[in-house]
């Protein structure tokens, strides 16, 4: 089985975490239905990165594809994410893991703030 984990940074304010939540329920629809998705974040609130990964191993996962959901890439998804993989490596040897990169500067985002600042 393969695994998408999307990682939020997580927020003090339980309404920014619901939001990341929701996000990932829209994209559900859109992804094959043999795909397990699971939710972590990074600080504030959990499951945390690592009790995200564990979740997806518990649940069969042969592959995770660990992803930020974060716009730019920073500290964490510099440092600590891949610090976390690693760490996953070690206590999951049999699963294989792949990290995906931050959203960046993606032509549709910057439509998205021109529009919004008009």
């Amino acid at each position: 089985m393969n695994a998408i984990l999307l990682v939020g940074h997580g927020s003090r304010d339980p309404e920014g975490n619901e939001q990341v939540r929701q996000f990932v329920e829209g994209l559900r629809p859109q992804l094959p239905s043999s795909l397990l998705v699971e939710t972590c974040f990074l600080e504030f609130e959990t499951p945390t990165i690592q009790q995200g990964i564990d979740q997806c191993v518990q649940k069969g996962a042969k592959h995770v594809v660990v992803i930020p959901i974060m716009l730019l890439q920073a500290g964490h998804s510099k440092i600590h994410i891949p610090a976390a993989i690693d760490e996953a490596k070690e206590i999951y040897p049999e699963v294989k893991f792949t990290y995906g990169r931050p959203i960046g500067i993606h032509e549709e985002a910057l439509n998205i703030c021109m529009n919004r600042l008009e």
